[in-house]
């Protein structure tokens, strides 16, 4: 390496271990790369890059909020206080994907693109990429040269390794095919589709995601003005922070490396300069699972050589997160892997080693009583083992530790996850969890276009555009909604003067689709409303055939989200989606399925770099081994390992593992565990009583108990009453109950205009007409100060508890608006917003149920109820 030795170039590689407080320790070192005499020179001279959005915007909340506590806290001067908030405007903290995208728009003069494009994306990206199939085909003899060795390929096929060519981004585009019957021709003709794929592009003024590192990566290193471009960059950059090193792929690293060069080097504008510059790469190798989106975890084996002995290795193994027996644990089943070095090895915190609350159980199920079971069987008996686990755990009030408060409080269902390796069987997981009783959530979900709304909607659109499709106009003539051809020759007529997404609308609001529909099934429409909303600039009957293509071939699309971490549910996800989170209690079930399905390779990569090529790729013929093909399943065993130790690692203070015992094979998971299997036995436990913690870690009082004995739950609030409402009074009471919370939370200013312009959006968002008439009286009533004194945050009041009980041998749970603690004395306020302030039957009756929930949750002794009635601004006492 030539280097000018004299440079104050360095490269920092932090190694940081699960749980040790990566994020926090990128903050410190950004912030110290900040002075407040440099402030404004250097605040735009770093480039933080990061691979997701929601990691991009808490990457740079936590700076900017470390920025203003820190060194804007001194600055007395207001101008120039005002001057370095001004500053932070100009952050570089961003993905790789808007990082490429900013420097193309600034460059695509050398590219010949519309320095206007847009980035399309993933569902758009398909549909002109099913185009440019098309054309190829079109444009194809079938006795061209290139197909000969492919006509003995179903075109299914064909088609179906085409797309699998264009999804195995980065390999193709830095690899080269293998020497393989099959891999070489359907290559020729993936080149063949994928210039038309670019032309479809050009047409259209957009780049896909695969694009921007593909562009960016020829501009640095092809383009005849590279040099000019690096130099500029070099001027202008002094730092480089890249979090979660590992997710990268190779030919993100490629870039990375091409931009360094310089700096590398020690010459270049650089050279002669004193201040400091340099690279900070975080990660962690053993938690790098996105081997399928291409990240390649031996980049860290890579930066280590492209810069040498100018590397600053550090580890960071002191985990903030988990107590001594997980840490234990975890370090015991990587005992001697050589990919999970000593030097790595977790090491409880200080704060977290001296804690007993903690426990690893593992259980296994199957052919018992020698009876071999049907899969279904043994997941319906692991699942409902579960499910009484967690039970079981609310009933002893497993104490669960807060960092924040460095306290204890009882378990709730939040904090537990069920952590899934794969969805499979997902289905028979939520059937068990609904029969107990326990409240859950999906956290990204997929299979949108599989859900029953969406299913209707894309029949329901393709039937609009095409009438004459009669077997889709039977299946919705013979739903619920009974459409036949009158319905939808009417309908059709809105599509003259309004666009589709609006048309659709309207035809749903007609239908009243909303009402049968759960919080689920209503975010789903909204998505899919949007979805279609993106391609009003297209006809009809276009938009039609795109969204059939595109739910025909996507069956990993995310469900909607309507996670909310206010939520008292236990989470259900998988493996990747609980990757950067962290729960007190994990479930971590299936482990029979932690193993690489060989039926499902179908291309194989390998790192393999020569002079022309970093990969070689092959298509496996099917249920063919090769040695090529053992590689590569040992690479996903590798990666099999380290998913394993993610999800081992999401856990703060207790773990159970199940699966299902299965001699018939032995996956990656299994065999790492199962010799722990004696010495971590389940804890006997039984599910007789449940006590559910709704509310207060700090509240130690004993919670009412109640038998789970599989009953169905009857609701008692506001939600559960709708008959007592027209549809638009029962949105506007969702919107007036919103409103409230949200004041007693301190998230909206219990000022009118804030008040009324918050109305309004909720109203837009629930399809209420936006007459602001229909909810002025209920806002003016919750602004009142006899009432604003109930709702504004205070201490020892709690807003929206939810709570679980028993009442003369029926299951209730419900959600209270208001509780208001004074000592011994439980005040509980139930807010109505019907037009009569008179108190009815049904209001003592659920006011009595709130008392006993009340009780059971804090322990009060008496008991005082009122009702808010919100369009005469009134508070009424009511006797029990």
């Amino acid at each position: 390496m030539n280097r000018n030795e004299s440079t104050p170039f360095s490269v920092r590689i932090i190694r940081a271990s699960a749980g040790t407080g990566k994020t926090h320790r990128l903050t410190q070192e950004f912030i110290k790369t900040l002075t407040p005499e440099e402030f404004i020179n250097r605040v735009k001279r770093i480039v933080a890059i990061t691979f997701t959005e929601k990691a991009a915007c808490e990457m740079k909340e936590r700076i900017v909020y470390n920025i203003f506590n820190g060194i804007l806290k001194d600055v007395k001067d207001e101008k120039t206080y005002i001057e370095y908030e001004n500053q932070l405007f100009l952050l570089r903290i961003s993905t790789i994907h808007s990082f490429c995208k900013s420097l193309l728009k600034r460059f695509s003069f050398l590219f010949n693109i519309d320095p206007n494009f847009s980035v399309c994306e993933p569902e758009e990206g398909f549909l002109y990429f099913n185009q440019a199939l098309t054309k190829f085909l079109q444009d194809t003899s079938f006795d061209d040269e290139k197909i000969k060795p492919l006509q003995a390929m179903k075109l299914r096929v064909f088609l179906d390794n085409i797309r699998e060519l264009e999804k195995t981004h980065p390999q193709v585009f830095l690899g080269k095919p293998a020497e393989a019957e099959i891999t070489k021709p359907i290559y020729e003709c993936f080149l063949e589709v994928k210039k038309n794929f670019q032309e479809i592009k050009e047409q259209n003024s957009v780049l896909d995601f695969n694009d921007l590192e593909i562009f960016t990566y020829n501009l640095l290193k092809n383009s005849p003005q590279s040099l000019n471009i690096l130099y500029d960059f070099d001027e202008a950059v002094d730092f480089i922070f890249v979090d979660e090193f590992q997710d990268t792929s190779l030919l993100q690293w490629n870039i990375l490396k091409e931009f360094s060069e310089e700096w590398r080097s020690g010459f270049g504008a650089k050279a002669e300069v004193s201040t400091s510059y340099g690279l900070f790469l975080v990660g962690d190798k053993k938690q790098s699972i996105y081997l399928f989106r291409g990240a390649e975890p031996t980049v860290f084996n890579d930066a280590g050589e492209f810069y040498g002995d100018i590397v600053k290795n550090e580890f960071l193994t002191n985990s903030h997160r988990s107590f001594k027996k997980i840490i234990s644990f975890v370090n015991s089943v990587f005992e001697g892997n050589p990919d999970f070095p000593e030097k790595e090895k977790l090491v409880v915190s200080e704060e977290l080693s001296s804690f007993d609350d903690t426990f690893v159980e593992i259980k296994t199920f199957g052919n018992e009583n020698g009876k071999k079971l049907k899969i279904s069987e043994e997941k319906q008996i692991e699942y409902d083992w579960v499910a009484d686990k967690i039970i079981s755990l609310i009933n002893e009030k497993f104490p669960v530790y807060d960092r924040n408060k460095k306290d204890f409080s009882k378990i709730r269902f939040r904090d537990i996850a069920i952590i899934m390796r794969k969805r499979t069987h997902l289905g028979i997981l939520e059937e068990q969890l609904r029969s107990h009783s326990i409240p859950f959530v999906n956290v990204g979900g997929i299979g949108f276009y599989q859900e029953p709304e969406i299913v209707f909607l894309v029949s329901l659109i393709c039937v609009l555009a095409d009438p004459s499709d009669t077997f889709l106009l039977h299946n919705l003539n013979n739903s619920i909604f009974h459409i036949d051809r009158e319905k939808i020759d009417k309908w059709r007529e809105l599509f003259r003067c309004e666009f589709p997404s609006s048309a659709i609308d309207r035809i749903l609001c007609d239908l009243d689709i909303h009402s049968y529909l759960g919080q689920q099934g209503y975010a789903n429409i909204e998505k899919f409303l949007m979805l279609i909303h993106e391609m009003e600039h297209l006809p009809f009957f276009e938009v039609a055939r795109n969204i059939r293509m595109i739910a025909s071939r996507n069956e990993k699309e995310p469900k909607a989200d309507i996670f909310s971490e206010r939520q008292d549910a236990v989470r259900v996800l998988t493996v990747h989606g609980s990757k950067g989170l962290e729960f007190p209690v994990v479930f971590l079930t299936g482990i029979e399925q932690g193993y690489p399905n060989r039926q499902e390779i179908n291309i194989m990569h390998d790192r393999k770099t020569t002079n022309d090529a970093e990969y070689i790729f092959a298509f496996r013929k099917k249920n063919e081994d090769s040695e090529f093909f053992d590689r590569y399943i040992k690479k996903m065993e590798k990666e099999e390992e380290r998913t394993l130790y993610v999800a081992l690692t999401r856990a703060k203070q207790g773990i159970v593992i199940t699966g299902a015992r299965d001699a018939r094979k032995t996956g990656v998971w299994t065999g790492m565990l199962k010799k722990f299997e004696d010495q971590y036995p389940p804890k006997e436990f039984t599910t007789t009583t449940s006590d559910i913690p709704v509310i207060s870690s700090e509240l130690k009082n004993e919670n009412i108990s109640i038998k789970v004995n599989k009953k169905p739950i009857s609701p008692i609030s506001f939600s559960s009453q709708t008959e007592l409402f027209d549809p638009v009074n029962e949105k506007i009471g969702t919107i007036v109950h919103t409103i409230a919370f949200e004041i007693s939370q301190g998230i909206l200013k219990p000022e009118r205009e804030n008040a009324i312009s918050r109305a309004k959006f909720l109203a837009s968002k629930l399809r209420v007409i936006p007459d602001t008439s229909k909810f002025e009286n209920h806002i003016d009533g919750l602004l009142s100060e006899e009432i604003l004194k109930v709702i504004r945050p205070q201490d020892n009041a709690y807003s929206e508890i939810q709570f679980l009980i028993e009442d003369n041998g029926q299951i209730i749970e419900g959600t209270i608006d208001r509780v208001i603690i004074d000592g011994q004395t439980g005040r509980i306020y139930d807010i109505k917003t019907r037009k009569t302030s008179e108190i009815k039957k049904e209001d003592i009756h659920q006011l009595k149920i709130y008392s006993k929930g009340i009780k059971g949750i804090f322990g009060c002794i008496k008991i005082e109820t009122f009702i808010i009635f919100t369009f005469e601004g009134i508070i009424k006492t009511v006797e029990l």
